[in-house]
């Protein structure tokens, strides 16, 4: 699931706040903060569904269903997701990662 943080330095990149020739050095230290990387082919199906029946995006359900079939704790700023999420996995414990100081 890099491409999600993939997208976001390219953005950040494209909007002027992240050097070119920073992108893979960030990318390569995301990678390092995680101990398991999912592959999303074993959650294709799951967050296609999820997606149609909440309205949502099939990026962000993927990690609704990872965080459902693991029970783990999913982090998101998304107010939208935190909203749904609930509706889907009432057990599903939501945190929201709190703004710079």
């Amino acid at each position: 699931m890099l491409t999600e943080v993939a997208n976001a330095l390219w953005r950040l990149q494209r909007g002027g706040q992240l050097e070119a020739n920073e992108l893979q050095r960030r990318l390569s230290r995301a990678a390092e903060l995680v101990d398991v990387i999912e592959p999303d082919r074993h959650l294709q199906a799951d967050a296609l569904a999820l997606a149609c029946h909440l309205g949502h995006p099939v990026y962000d359900c993927l990690y609704l269903s990872l965080a459902r079939r693991e029970a783990a704790v999913l982090l998101t700023a998304d107010q939208r997701l935190q909203h749904l999420a609930p509706a889907y996995s009432p057990e599903l414990v939501l945190m929201t990662p709190h703004p710079p100081a």
